[in-house]
């Protein structure tokens, strides 16, 4: 039986302040599966992990460049089966933007997600889709505080 190659990308955990409290970005998606997720992507050809969480966050989610006050990059992955039966290895990044960050689906060239939401930890906790993403939102969440 052949094995599928392993699909690198990225998975985004975006969080803005508002006032004294956090709110965080999630994307319900509607491609190959209904759910609430994280802004993530693959990697094109060659192409950098921090120069594709920047592009997928541009496509996804309509959050330019302008907007994040920081990225760092964890040690964290998110590894899961997708749909397709291809494993994927998300590496992860912690992403806040400006508190004026809207976002928004319109520059997205592919119809992966039908809104997007900014929402509570606790929230996000009980929204995400698959127990993977909630694990892995409750550990890098943690690190926001």
């Amino acid at each position: 039986m052949k094995t599928k190659r392993v699909k690198k990308g990225v998975v985004a955990v975006v969080f803005k302040r508002v006032g004294r409290s956090k709110k965080f970005l999630l994307l319900y998606r509607v491609l190959h599966w209904r759910g609430w997720e994280m802004p993530k992507g693959g990697l094109d050809g060659r192409e950098k992990p921090a120069k594709a969480v920047l592009r997928e966050l541009g496509e996804e989610a309509g959050v330019s460049v302008d907007e994040i006050v920081s990225i760092k990059s964890l040690r964290s992955r998110l590894k899961f089966v997708a749909k397709s039966g291809r494993p994927r290895d998300l590496k992860v990044f912690l992403v806040e933007v400006m508190s004026s960050t809207r976002g928004s689906l319109a520059r997205n060239p592919f119809p992966e997600h039908s809104r997007l939401q900014w929402v509570s930890e606790r929230r996000a906790l009980k929204m995400l889709s698959w127990r993977e993403a909630r694990k892995l939102f409750e550990d890098v969440s943690n690190e926001v505080r």
